[in-house]
């Protein structure tokens, strides 16, 4: 697994903050089965947004997710001051997660977009994001509350 952040100041209370994440598993033992507990899921506030925890990915025949073997997730977010102890955040969000080892089909990722509020506390910042799919049939919005950054 690896997770590359970076944030940029475009000018002054404006950052762009971008993320890219992506792993692969594949056991060197011969054996295929990979422990559920060590497979990727994707979705959630830390994830691609528009999806609520772990329902972005691979599922058994109940809708149950079940994980993958592989996962590429990146988002892009536009973060402004809007008050001494508020933050507006835009932001634009794509991933999956694929049963295959090392396995990217980049025509197979899904998006998400949507705003958040941030507010600073003397732990850290808290927020809600709003967020909902595109270019998807899934069109239903999340809510997120997040204590710390999302990333």
């Amino acid at each position: 697994l690896a997770e590359f952040k970076t944030y940029i100041g475009i000018k002054k209370g404006v950052v762009l903050a971008l993320k890219v994440k992506g792993g692969g598993i594949k056991r060197t033992d011969g054996n295929l089965f990979v422990p559920v507990e060590e497979r990727f899921f994707a979705g959630g506030s830390h994830s691609v947004r528009g999806w609520s925890r772990s329902q972005l990915g691979p599922k058994d025949e109940e809708g149950i997710p079940i994980g993958g073997n592989s996962l590429l997730e990146t988002s892009a977010e536009l973060r402004f001051d809007l008050a001494r102890k508020f933050k507006l955040a835009l932001f634009a969000d794509a991933g999956n997660a694929w049963v295959k080892s090392f396995h990217y089909p980049v025509n197979d990722l899904h998006y998400a977009a949507g705003a958040g509020l941030r507010i600073k506390t003397p732990i850290g910042p808290a927020g809600l994001d709003f967020a909902r799919p595109v270019f998807d049939e899934e069109r239903k919005w999340q809510i997120h509350f997040n204590i710390g950054h999302t990333f």
